[in-house]
């Protein structure tokens, strides 16, 4: 089984997400979403396959956390990157994904 590796920059995305959570909604909101995402990644680890390509990269992946929350991941020989968490309404047109 491959490990999952959560890149700097993903992590710093993260960050940004559920301090938004916390900050207008609540802290059970932000645990729901942590919830939500581990149940995303173990997913991904068991099945890395299962989520579609992306549109703009054919190597990377798009795993729908939340209506409003995307993970874009890479699978490899030996691990998959995370390699960004993004916001789904914040100018969708110019993800890197």
């Amino acid at each position: 089984m491959r490990a999952i590796v959560i890149t700097d920059s993903a992590h710093a995305d993260l960050e940004l997400i559920t301090d938004f959570m916390q900050t207008q909604f609540s802290v059970k909101i932000k645990i729901d979403f942590l919830l939500r995402l581990t149940e995303r990644f173990l997913l991904i680890e068991n099945m890395p396959f299962m989520y579609p390509v992306s549109i703009k990269n054919p190597l990377i992946r798009r795993c729908l956390i939340h209506k409003n929350v995307s993970c874009f991941y890479e699978v490899t020989d030996t691990q998959i990157l995370i390699l960004s968490i993004q916001d789904n309404r914040i100018n969708p047109d110019n993800s890197k994904f």
